[in-house]
Protein backbone atom coordinates (compact mmCIF):
# COMPACT_ATOMS: atom_id res chain seq x y z
CA UNK A 1 0.00 0.00 0.00
CA UNK A 2 1.15 3.34 -0.75
CA UNK A 3 -0.53 6.76 1.03
CA UNK A 4 0.06 9.72 -1.18
CA UNK A 5 -0.60 11.91 1.65
CA UNK A 6 -3.20 12.17 5.05
CA UNK A 7 -6.28 11.53 2.52
CA UNK A 8 -5.51 9.54 -0.40
CA UNK A 9 -4.20 5.77 -0.55
CA UNK A 10 -3.64 3.54 -3.04
CA UNK A 11 -3.03 -0.38 -3.26
CA UNK A 12 -2.48 -2.88 -5.64
CA UNK A 13 -4.59 -5.88 -5.38
CA UNK A 14 -5.16 -8.88 -7.41
CA UNK A 15 -6.20 -9.77 -10.88
CA UNK A 16 -4.45 -6.36 -11.95
CA UNK A 17 -6.99 -3.91 -9.91
CA UNK A 18 -6.15 -1.07 -7.46
CA UNK A 19 -7.59 0.39 -4.53
CA UNK A 20 -8.38 3.93 -4.17
CA UNK A 21 -9.62 5.91 -0.73
CA UNK A 22 -10.30 9.59 -1.25
CA UNK A 23 -11.30 10.58 2.83
CA UNK A 24 -10.95 14.96 1.96
CA UNK A 25 -12.85 15.19 5.53
CA UNK A 26 -10.43 12.83 7.20
CA UNK A 27 -12.95 11.00 8.90
CA UNK A 28 -12.50 7.25 7.70
CA UNK A 29 -10.27 4.88 8.29
CA UNK A 30 -9.00 1.96 6.13
CA UNK A 31 -7.78 -1.70 7.56
CA UNK A 32 -5.78 -4.12 4.92
CA UNK A 33 -5.93 -7.41 7.06
CA UNK A 34 -7.37 -11.01 6.83
CA UNK A 35 -10.44 -11.63 7.69
CA UNK A 36 -9.85 -13.67 10.48
CA UNK A 37 -8.25 -10.74 12.41
CA UNK A 38 -11.42 -8.49 11.97
CA UNK A 39 -12.09 -9.48 16.01
CA UNK A 40 -9.43 -7.32 16.57
CA UNK A 41 -11.04 -4.15 15.65
CA UNK A 42 -13.77 -3.43 17.79
CA UNK A 43 -15.85 -0.79 15.58
CA UNK A 44 -16.00 -3.27 12.94
CA UNK A 45 -17.04 -6.20 15.15
CA UNK A 46 -20.20 -3.83 16.33
CA UNK A 47 -21.10 -3.22 12.88
CA UNK A 48 -24.74 -4.15 11.22
CA UNK A 49 -25.23 -5.60 7.81
CA UNK A 50 -23.54 -4.59 4.37
CA UNK A 51 -26.35 -3.82 2.53
CA UNK A 52 -23.94 -4.52 -0.28
CA UNK A 53 -23.23 -7.69 0.75
CA UNK A 54 -25.66 -10.30 0.65
CA UNK A 55 -29.19 -9.33 -0.08
CA UNK A 56 -30.90 -8.12 2.83
CA UNK A 57 -34.42 -9.81 3.74
CA UNK A 58 -36.66 -7.32 5.10
CA UNK A 59 -37.63 -9.62 7.86
CA UNK A 60 -33.63 -8.92 8.91
CA UNK A 61 -33.81 -5.21 8.46
CA UNK A 62 -36.98 -5.26 10.63
CA UNK A 63 -35.90 -6.93 13.31
CA UNK A 64 -32.48 -5.70 13.01
CA UNK A 65 -34.24 -2.04 13.45
CA UNK A 66 -36.01 -3.09 16.53
CA UNK A 67 -32.66 -2.39 18.61
CA UNK A 68 -32.87 1.52 17.85
CA UNK A 69 -35.21 4.22 19.47
CA UNK A 70 -33.35 7.34 17.65
CA UNK A 71 -33.85 9.46 14.49
CA UNK A 72 -33.50 7.45 11.20
CA UNK A 73 -31.04 9.28 9.62
CA UNK A 74 -28.05 8.61 12.63
CA UNK A 75 -29.62 4.92 12.67
CA UNK A 76 -28.34 4.92 8.73
CA UNK A 77 -25.13 6.26 9.64
CA UNK A 78 -24.13 4.84 12.98
CA UNK A 79 -23.10 1.53 11.59
CA UNK A 80 -24.57 -0.54 14.29
CA UNK A 81 -27.62 -1.12 12.14
CA UNK A 82 -26.42 -1.11 8.50
CA UNK A 83 -22.66 -1.24 7.36
CA UNK A 84 -21.45 1.33 4.87
CA UNK A 85 -24.00 3.90 4.61
CA UNK A 86 -22.18 7.57 5.07
CA UNK A 87 -24.23 10.68 5.46
CA UNK A 88 -24.25 11.66 1.80
CA UNK A 89 -25.90 8.13 0.89
CA UNK A 90 -27.98 8.28 4.41
CA UNK A 91 -29.86 11.44 2.52
CA UNK A 92 -30.08 9.81 -0.72
CA UNK A 93 -31.66 6.55 1.04
CA UNK A 94 -34.19 8.76 2.98
CA UNK A 95 -35.04 10.82 0.19
CA UNK A 96 -35.65 7.66 -2.10
CA UNK A 97 -37.82 6.15 0.52
CA UNK A 98 -39.80 9.45 1.27
CA UNK A 99 -38.71 9.71 5.11
CA UNK A 100 -37.98 12.50 6.84
CA UNK A 101 -34.28 12.15 8.25
CA UNK A 102 -36.06 13.38 11.74
CA UNK A 103 -38.46 10.24 12.29
CA UNK A 104 -37.66 8.25 15.20
CA UNK A 105 -37.38 4.28 14.25
CA UNK A 106 -40.15 3.72 16.76
CA UNK A 107 -42.56 5.46 14.60
CA UNK A 108 -41.72 3.75 11.21
CA UNK A 109 -45.29 2.16 9.67
CA UNK A 110 -44.89 -1.20 7.75
CA UNK A 111 -45.40 1.08 4.26
CA UNK A 112 -42.00 3.01 5.79
CA UNK A 113 -40.47 -0.28 6.46
CA UNK A 114 -41.09 -1.27 3.06
CA UNK A 115 -39.92 1.92 0.79
CA UNK A 116 -36.51 1.99 3.52
CA UNK A 117 -35.91 -1.61 2.50
CA UNK A 118 -36.13 -1.40 -1.23
CA UNK A 119 -33.98 1.96 -0.63
CA UNK A 120 -31.29 0.58 1.24
CA UNK A 121 -31.29 -2.70 -0.69
CA UNK A 122 -32.44 -1.44 -4.74
CA UNK A 123 -31.27 1.83 -4.57
CA UNK A 124 -27.74 1.14 -3.09
CA UNK A 125 -27.17 -1.11 -5.98
CA UNK A 126 -28.25 1.14 -8.19
CA UNK A 127 -25.53 4.42 -6.86
CA UNK A 128 -22.78 1.57 -6.85
CA UNK A 129 -23.85 0.97 -10.06
CA UNK A 130 -23.97 4.38 -11.55
CA UNK A 131 -20.42 5.21 -9.57
CA UNK A 132 -19.00 2.25 -11.71
CA UNK A 133 -20.09 4.01 -15.11
CA UNK A 134 -18.95 7.28 -13.95
CA UNK A 135 -15.03 5.91 -13.29
CA UNK A 136 -15.39 3.74 -16.40
CA UNK A 137 -16.45 7.10 -18.29
CA UNK A 138 -13.94 9.37 -16.33
CA UNK A 139 -11.14 7.44 -14.98
CA UNK A 140 -10.10 6.44 -11.67
CA UNK A 141 -8.69 9.96 -10.95
CA UNK A 142 -9.43 11.00 -7.26
CA UNK A 143 -11.98 13.24 -7.16
CA UNK A 144 -15.66 13.83 -5.57
CA UNK A 145 -18.14 12.13 -7.29
CA UNK A 146 -21.14 13.96 -6.08
CA UNK A 147 -23.12 14.32 -9.52
CA UNK A 148 -25.52 10.64 -9.20
CA UNK A 149 -26.44 12.50 -5.91
CA UNK A 150 -30.15 13.48 -6.33
CA UNK A 151 -30.38 16.14 -2.77
CA UNK A 152 -27.25 15.45 -0.84
CA UNK A 153 -25.41 19.05 -1.67
CA UNK A 154 -28.11 20.20 -2.95
CA UNK A 155 -29.40 23.02 -0.66
CA UNK A 156 -31.64 25.18 -2.00
CA UNK A 157 -31.98 23.62 -5.48
CA UNK A 158 -35.16 22.25 -6.70
CA UNK A 159 -35.66 18.76 -5.74
CA UNK A 160 -35.65 16.34 -8.35
CA UNK A 161 -39.20 14.90 -8.13
CA UNK A 162 -41.37 17.97 -7.08
CA UNK A 163 -39.30 20.72 -7.44
CA UNK A 164 -39.66 22.28 -3.75
CA UNK A 165 -36.18 23.43 -2.80
CA UNK A 166 -34.45 21.16 -1.43
CA UNK A 167 -33.35 22.23 2.98
CA UNK A 168 -30.44 21.89 4.73
CA UNK A 169 -29.94 20.95 8.36
CA UNK A 170 -26.28 21.38 10.18
CA UNK A 171 -25.02 19.70 13.24
CA UNK A 172 -22.10 17.86 14.45
CA UNK A 173 -20.35 18.73 11.81
CA UNK A 174 -22.82 17.14 9.09
CA UNK A 175 -25.54 18.24 6.74
CA UNK A 176 -28.43 16.91 6.49
CA UNK A 177 -29.87 17.77 2.94
CA UNK A 178 -34.06 16.55 2.29
CA UNK A 179 -37.41 17.94 0.57
CA UNK A 180 -39.85 18.98 3.05
CA UNK A 181 -42.33 18.08 0.89
CA UNK A 182 -41.66 14.87 -0.26
CA UNK A 183 -40.13 13.71 3.31
CA UNK A 184 -42.88 15.23 5.45
CA UNK A 185 -41.92 15.99 9.14
CA UNK A 186 -40.39 17.43 11.87
CA UNK A 187 -37.08 18.02 13.21
CA UNK A 188 -39.01 18.19 16.18
CA UNK A 189 -40.31 14.40 16.26
CA UNK A 190 -42.26 13.26 19.31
Amino acid sequence: ARVQSSVILEADISGGKSLRYLDQRRMGQVYLLPTTEVHGIARLERQGLDVLDAPLEYGEMCAALRGFRGELKSVLTGGKFVAGIGNAYADEVLWSAKLSPFVKVSKLSESDKTRLHEALTSGMRGYVEELRLEFAREGLEPRKYRSILRVHGKAGKPCPACGTRISSVKARRRETNFCRKCQPGSLFAT
